[in-house]
């Protein structure tokens, strides 16, 4: 078959053929007869013989062509992707050649290796990559860290987030929480693991409140030294909002992160300069969770803004009567 495709064709191009079906042979054959052949010629679509080999899987041509100084690093560095994509045994064998190789950079194109790998879910390829002693696990892609681009692309449900967890130099940024999988319970051991992490240190955590699956979670966030309870976020909402106002202003309360931020010394309960908490949850359709968060902001201290509704401000000047009253007796 192979012998019918080389009639009739260039040197290169049966070299090529030679490469994607296997005929060992005939590659030795050329390179030994031809001692300027060049190794690294490049087809009208772009390919190499090394990539043919590798795209193709054909583990003994890969070892063959390897063994020649000629072929140029940067052919080698394009082919650790090609092979990247799959977990087979042929993809593993050819990666580890080709890692085994001094001129191989593993890191080549912000990591374009394991980030195909990763978004593929080859979680054995990830794995072998991770074992690079020169293996980058942050390559920032488009301001984006790999994690969270492996998360967004639904990382979430693969082995390969556990597997770039397990790296204590890998960095967990805000990216890794924008994806609205989160609040979905299946996975939330992952996002257990997130916060856990020993590089999360993101102040503004608790504006991703929507993704923390309980209370206990949300309770080890609030206490981070890292986390900044006030810090303002005008990213996931229209206006500048602290975590108490975003919590304040969602269409279904969380009271039970509510309180907890409400029972939080270092809580600006005025709202930190954005948006006022009492003022989102102010309003004459009021439900009982509402007058709950003002009675509890109003006990906190919070200032009370001369633009509230009169229903509001009768409702908070009543319940100061009853709590003076009460504190009288």
């Amino acid at each position: 078959h192979c012998q019918k495709l080389l009639e009739g064709i260039s040197i290169y191009e049966k070299f090529l053929v030679s490469c994607r079906e296997g005929d060992i042979s005939y590659i030795t054959e050329v390179v030994q007869n031809n001692r300027n052949f060049n190794l690294n010629y490049i087809d009208e679509t772009g390919v190499c013989p090394l990539a043919q080999a590798c795209l193709n899987l054909q583990v003994e041509v890969v070892r063959e062509l390897l063994k020649f100084p000629y072929v140029s690093p940067g052919k080698r560095n394009s082919c650790l992707v090609v092979i990247c994509n799959r977990n087979g045994e042929k993809n593993q064998a050819i990666l580890r050649m080709l890692l085994a190789h001094p001129t191989v950079d593993v890191n080549n194109g912000k990591g374009a290796a394991l980030r195909t790998a990763c978004v593929e879910g080859a979680d054995k390829i990830v794995k072998i990559l991770l074992d690079h002693p020169k293996i980058d696990v942050n390559p920032t892609i488009d301001a984006s860290s790999l994690l969270g681009m492996v998360i967004e692309n639904g990382g979430t449900n693969s082995k390969t987030v556990n597997l770039l967890l397990s790296r204590d130099d890998i960095v967990v940024q805000e990216d890794c929480f924008s994806n609205d999988s989160w609040i979905l319970p299946r996975y939330a051991p992952h996002f257990t693991r997130l916060v856990h992490h020993p590089s999360m240190v993101l102040p503004s955590i608790l504006h991703y409140w929507k993704s923390v699956p309980d209370v206990e979670t949300f309770q080890y966030l609030l206490n981070l030294p890292t986390t900044d309870v006030n810090i303002l976020n005008s990213k996931l909402t229209k206006r500048s909002r602290s975590p108490l106002a975003s919590l304040c202003g969602a269409t279904k309360l969380r009271m039970d992160f509510i309180v907890l931020l409400l029972d939080h010394p270092r809580v600006d309960v005025s709202g930190n300069g954005g948006e006022s908490p009492l003022s989102i949850v102010a309003g004459p359709h009021r439900g009982r969770e509402q007058n709950e968060i003002i009675q509890k902001l109003v006990m906190r201290g919070a200032e009370v803004p001369e633009s509230l509704d009169e229903d509001t401000m009768e409702y908070i000047i009543s319940f100061c009567s009853r709590r003076k009253k009460s504190a009288a007796k």
